[in-house]
């Protein structure tokens, strides 16, 4: 059994060779180029779509939303469930455009929209598109691969973070004037 020095060193030599692969094409390849869009545009439509007085009611569960995402991404890719083909950097995870920009972006302006609407249906039929939608673009995009994970497994974890993402939004959060 090799040491965890030995398999530390050859994990890093590995990295070291897929930024050079990244360094080689990452402008001509347009994985890069769309997974800079999904970085952008999400934030971009949101400025202009967000409701301005619930800015910080938002922003507080879109917070909350990066950090549950890119937790899970990070398990899911680490133990090899699925896995992301190309970074924006080749420094931070591949996963971070759909963590950072893309899912947080389309729960807040799913829960300005309609706030009194049941938040269950809203979640289920959010995450039905997610799944059986935004993923398989992804996939075909050659961006998102499911591996072995089925994308009906997906779908109760969208669920799952919507609820929680809600709950802390309208529920849990009492955000208060600044100033008296």
């Amino acid at each position: 059994m090799q040491s965890y020095d030995a398999l530390r060193t050859s994990a890093i030599e590995l990295h070291f060779k897929l930024i050079d692969l990244w360094y080689y094409d990452f402008l001509s390849n347009r994985r890069w180029w769309v997974n800079l869009g999904i970085l952008i545009i999400p934030w971009i439509v949101w400025i202009y779509l967000r409701k301005k007085e619930s800015t910080d009611r938002l922003l507080y569960g879109g917070i909350v939303a990066i950090g549950i995402t890119s937790t899970l991404d990070g398990i899911g890719v680490e133990y090899g469930l699925w896995n992301y083909h190309y970074n924006v950097d080749p420094l931070i995870p591949p996963f971070l455009p759909f963590d950072l920009s893309l899912f947080p972006v389309a729960i807040m302006l799913s829960l300005q929209y309609k706030p009194k609407f049941n938040p269950i249906i809203k979640a289920i039929i959010f995450s039905l598109i997610i799944s059986f939608i935004i993923q398989p673009i992804a996939v075909k995009l050659l961006i998102f691969n499911p591996k072995l994970f089925n994308t009906f497994y997906f779908v109760p974890i969208h669920i799952i973070v919507y609820l929680i993402i809600y709950y802390v939004t309208y529920k849990r959060s009492n955000f208060e004037s600044l100033t008296k």
